[in-house]
């Protein structure tokens, strides 16, 4: 288990992230929201993948741990505005309870798969093979993230609507009197 500043640093990116997502889907809309953050998550998980090595230091994580903190924090609020947009009231519940399901199921299976990936070329390894084994298996897991964010970075764009463009509205025509 994490303590101490290696389990508050990135919480705190992720609460960050996720209390500003709001304010920025406001600004710069739903789909440019949804992309930048998981632009950014998907960077963070490749900065991640490279800097995993077997002889490397916790300070060259944390510009990967930094993005991909801030994109899921972004992503996870977004998630959920995206569920209830153009929901009526009565269905709002149902909505936030499909995306929440959708996220809890897709993490127990992704979690199943990265661990699977991460662990592919342990057996029989120990020593100094196993360390670097299992830096390799680590960095290959999220170089596997980031492929697995940019294509819900694909199917987003895809799914999320294009913002109508505005229409100026016609000012009526009045007649000048005298």
């Amino acid at each position: 288990m994490q303590t101490g500043a290696g389990f508050l640093i990135p919480t705190a990116v992720v609460v960050a992230g996720s209390t500003t997502a709001g304010q920025l889907v406001t600004r710069f809309g739903l789909r440019r929201t949804l992309a930048a953050a998981l632009a950014v998550g998907a960077l963070g998980a490749v900065a991640l993948g490279l800097a995993i090595s077997p002889n490397g230091t916790y300070i060259e994580l944390i510009p990967g741990l930094v993005a991909l903190g801030i994109g899921d924090g972004v992503v996870f609020t977004t998630m959920f505005i995206a569920a209830a947009t153009g929901i009526s009231d009565r269905q709002q519940g149902i909505a936030s309870g499909i995306a929440s399901t959708g996220s809890g199921a897709g993490a127990a299976v992704g979690l199943a798969i990265l661990v699977l990936v991460a662990t592919a070329d342990l057996d029989g390894l120990s020593g100094e093979q196993l360390r670097i084994a299992t830096a390799d298996g680590i960095s290959t897991t999220l170089f596997v993230v980031a492929g697995g964010i940019a294509l819900t970075l694909l199917v987003a764009l895809r799914r999320c609507p294009t913002p109508p463009e505005p229409q100026p509205t016609p000012v009526p025509y009045q007649t000048r009197r005298c």
